[in-house]
């Protein structure tokens, strides 16, 4: 029976494997498993495996084929019954769980979203609430801005001493909310009302603490809250014990500042809007302003194991980020001045936002003095129809850059993220270099140019130039600052022409 048996993992030669391979065969072994496969069905998912005896090695096994990074559940079943049930994590072979840490990681940084870990598995669509885009910045900057805020600067109060001088003051309020109660309760003047039953709205004000005032001040303290407490979840893990210490501190602190009747105080779905001469809340408000105006993240210990569910979609919008901010910067500092910028969208009207949604533009700059214009777009499709067509079978590179001038055809640079790890030491697959021949021959315009001038992968192996306008770049999140380089010296080459021509 396979109720007891022990998983391992063996190659196809039969040699010991610590976990499963990605994008490669071997054998799931159930060790210590007895000959009898009546009534037994081994599923991975819901794939139904089937079982071999291995007399050799006295071993019952069911073969892993190909499968990339993700969580993989094995059950096995006996006359119709769950007996077993395994987790079976595959990880990106270089990278590994630091790798894919890494790319979750940069991921925070790069989009001004609170997202989290919070992804639909394969639909790459993110939840959380957007907040105004600041600058790109990490821990240490996100420290030092909460050090501002509650501790202060310079002649400034920070929020700790501020909240501490409002819970000194009452923030109870008189407020009018009619309730039915006997006319007694009501102190009519009547004695005879104490004897009657029936009942009256009571008119009279009572002290109340929900008011627009306490509720804001509440939710910028749940904020501030839950950023010390992410931000000191985050860099445990870090092992950075000095500004956990101060974080825990401060968190303790606004523990300690919750003013009287805190746990009743409902907040409402949106913060209200209060209009105040008092100075005390003027300051409090202003620190809670330049928290939400910055940048903030979540971290979770299932984030990387929810991140490996997605992994090629999360591949896919870390690339994507980095290409349009390198481009952004380049094509700005150049002169081209931004008309549109939108990275997301919301996803079939939920709370949930899809990153670079698919077949809309992106970002579009202009350079107005010789018409001079640039578009992006995401998984834009291309098929018999449009100016730009496609002369076989539909095109969708994963993000295109559209260059237009005055009097001439399009230009098309094009990119795809190709995550395949297993081919990362000799180069990309084969079937992914063909894509891009696909996309160089395939893409015209009515006059039957062909458009595309730049084709470039996107993989975790080393960069390789295949002639004039067909490369591999290597895209790893443990070699951040390399792939950001190798997007400089690309991007740059295909842009200088650009100025050059403005300038000319």
């Amino acid at each position: 029976m396979l109720l007891a048996a022990e998983v391992r993992f063996v190659d196809l030669r039969g040699e010991p494997l610590t976990s499963l391979p990605e994008w490669e065969s071997a054998w799931i072994v159930f060790a210590g498993a007895k000959a009898d496969l009546l009534d037994t069905e081994v599923y991975l998912q819901e794939q139904s495996l089937p079982l071999q005896w291995h007399p050799a090695s006295a071993q019952m096994r069911t073969l892993w084929e190909k499968r990339g990074p993700g969580r993989y559940w094995l059950r096995v079943y006996r006359a119709g019954c769950l007996q077993s049930e395994t987790l079976l994590e595959v990880w990106p072979q270089s990278w590994g769980p630091e790798g894919l840490l890494a790319l979750w990681e940069d991921l925070h940084y790069l989009l001004p979203l609170e997202w989290g870990q919070a992804v639909f598995p394969g639909k790459a669509v993110m939840g959380g609430e957007l907040n105004v885009p600041a600058p790109l910045r990490g821990w240490q900057q996100e420290f030092a801005l909460l050090q501002e805020i509650l501790l202060g600067q310079q002649a400034e109060k920070g929020l700790l001493a501020l909240l501490a001088v409002l819970k000194k003051s009452s923030r109870f309020v008189l407020k009018r909310e009619p309730q039915a109660v006997s006319l007694h309760q009501a102190r009519k003047p009547l004695l005879k009302s104490y004897w009657q039953k029936q009942r009256v709205w009571d008119q009279r004000s009572r002290l109340s603490i929900e008011t627009a005032e306490n509720q804001k001040i509440k939710a910028g303290m749940v904020l501030i809250e839950n950023r010390v407490r992410f931000l000191k979840a985050f860099l445990q893990q870090k092992g950075q014990a000095k500004a956990v210490q101060w974080l825990d501190s401060w968190l303790k602190a606004l523990y300690a500042l919750r003013f009287e009747g805190w746990e009743s105080l409902t907040l409402q779905g949106r913060t209200p809007t209060v209009f105040t001469r008092d100075p005390l809340l003027l300051s409090i408000f202003k620190q809670f302003r330049r928290l939400q105006a910055g940048f903030s993240f979540s971290v979770s210990a299932e984030g990387p194991q929810r991140a490996l569910e997605n992994l090629p979609d999360l591949y896919q919008i870390w690339t994507a980020c980095h290409l349009v901010s390198v481009l952004t910067a380049l094509l700005s500092h150049a002169g081209f001045t931004l008309v549109e910028g939108s990275w997301f969208s919301r996803w079939e009207n939920t709370p949930w936002y899809r990153v670079f949604p698919r077949g809309q533009s992106v970002l579009a700059m202009v350079f107005p003095r010789k018409q001079i214009s640039i578009q992006v777009w995401s998984e834009r499709q291309f098929g018999a129809k449009g100016e730009i067509y496609s002369i076989s079978y539909a095109q969708r590179p994963d993000l295109l850059v559209e260059l237009r001038r005055v009097g001439r055809p399009p230009q098309l640079w094009l990119w795809d993220a190709k995550y395949r790890q297993a081919s990362a030491q000799r180069g990309p697959e084969k079937e992914d270099l063909d894509r891009m021949h696909a996309y160089r021959d395939a893409l015209r315009d009515r006059q039957g140019h062909a458009l595309v001038t730049s084709a470039t992968i996107f993989y975790p192996g080393p960069s390789r130039s295949f002639g004039e306008g067909l490369d591999a770049i290597q895209a790893d999140p443990l070699q951040r600052e390399a792939f950001q380089k190798s997007l400089k010296c690309q991007l740059s080459a295909l842009v200088l022409p650009l100025l050059a021509e403005a300038s000319g």
